[in-house]
C-alpha cells in the first residue's frame, strides 16, 4: 500500500526507456543532492524487490537472475544424479517470519530427493543432505526428516563447530 501512489504515478508518467533501465550508485545521488530521476523527475526508489512489486526495472533484473538460478539448480540436481555427487544444502538463519528462503531451500531439497529416489534403480549413488541452522527455528515442518539436520544455534558458532568436527575427522 505504501508504494501504490508511487507505482500509479510511474505508470501514468512519461517515463522513458532510460528511466526504466537506469540505476544509480548512492554516491552519484549524494553528489547531485537529489533522489529524483534525471529523465522524468519522479522520485527514485531502491533497486530491490519489495512486496507486491510492479517495477519493471527491478522485475527484469530478478527475472534474469531467476533464470540463471534455475539453470544452476538443474545443474546441481544433474550432478547428484549423473556424477553421484554428495550435496549439502546449508541454510543459515532463515526464520519463519519471511518464509521465502525456507520455502526455496525445502523445495530444492524435495526436488533433489525426488529425482534421486527415481534414479536409484539406475544405480545412482548421489546424496543430498539439508542442514538448517537457526537459534530458534531450525526444525523441519513439511520435509521428510531423512537426510536433514537441525542445529539450534547461531550461524557463526554452528559453522565453527562443523569446521572443528570436519577438521578433526580428516
Amino acid at each position: 500500500e505504501k508504494w501504490k501512489p508511487w507505482h500509479n504515478e510511474v505508470e501514468s508518467s512519461n517515463s522513458s526507456k532510460e528511466c526504466v533501465s537506469s540505476t544509480y550508485a548512492i554516491n552519484s545521488l549524494c553528489e547531485r543532492k537529489g533522489l529524483k530521476c534525471p529523465h522524468c523527475s519522479l522520485p527514485l526508489r531502491p533497486n530491490v524487490l519489495m512486496f507486491h512489486d510492479t517495477d519493471t526495472n527491478v522485475l527484469s533484473t530478478i527475472s534474469k537472475s531467476r533464470e540463471k538460478y534455475q539453470e544452476w539448480e538443474a545443474f546441481l540436481e544433474d550432478e547428484i544424479l549423473i556424477n553421484d555427487a554428495n550435496v549439502v544444502i546449508l541454510e543459515l538463519g532463515a526464520g519463519k517470519n519471511v518464509p521465502a528462503v525456507r520455502d526455496e531451500s525445502e523445495e530444492v531439497f524435495r526436488d533433489s530427493v525426488h529425482r534421486l529416489n527415481n534414479s536409484r534403480a539406475k544405480g545412482c549413488k548421489g546424496c543430498v543432505t539439508f542442514i538448517r541452522i537457526n537459534p530458534n527455528d531450525a526444525g523441519f515442518d513439511e520435509v521428510d526428516a531423512q537426510n536433514t539436520l537441525s542445529i539450534y544455534e547461531n550461524a557463526e558458532k554452528a559453522l565453527r563447530m562443523i569446521d572443528q568436527i570436519l577438521t578433526c575427522s580428516i
